[in-house]
């Protein structure tokens, strides 16, 4: 139960907050300014809520696009880590694959009763198996193909 609470308060977006407490204050702004209107003149004042309704609408008419713009980067922020977070665990299962056909490909090549070597463009050994190794005597990886392998 609790946890559900909690996962429902993740789902709130905070600068509702925001707009809640600027609608609070503006009532309490609206209230004072009635409050204050019977006090100085004994009735409402129709200068002090012209005041009071001015001031109500402008500093909502100054948050409302500064929390809106918040509002629409959070929503874009939300769904590019969604995005990423689909890209690490996509990333993930590749890199597991990977790792899986690597032990795989190590295996197929140490129980190979032959001999195996990789050369690069430059025809250099980047790979020898063990069996070419004991063969040779020595591990040539690093040395240019024809050379080691003809020794």
């Amino acid at each position: 139960m609790i946890t559900d609470r909690l996962e429902k308060t993740k789902s709130i977006n905070p600068w509702h907050f925001v707009w809640i407490a600027v609608a609070i204050s503006e009532l309490l702004t609206a209230l004072l300014n009635s409050v204050q209107s019977f006090i100085w003149y004994g009735k409402l004042s129709p200068d002090l809520l012209i005041i009071g309704a001015i001031d109500g609408m402008l500093v909502p008419l100054i948050v409302a696009p500064i929390v809106i713009s918040f509002m629409r980067h959070t929503a874009e922020l939300k769904r590019i880590n969604g995005q990423l977070q689909q890209e690490i665990a996509e990333r993930r299962e590749t890199e597991h694959a990977l790792a899986r056909s690597e032990e795989r490909y190590r295996a197929m090549i140490e129980a190979y009763d032959g001999f195996i070597y990789i050369c690069s463009p430059d025809y250099r050994i980047e790979f020898m198996n063990d069996r070419l190794k004991e063969r040779t005597g020595y591990d040539a990886t690093g040395h240019i193909c024809h050379e080691a392998l003809h020794e």
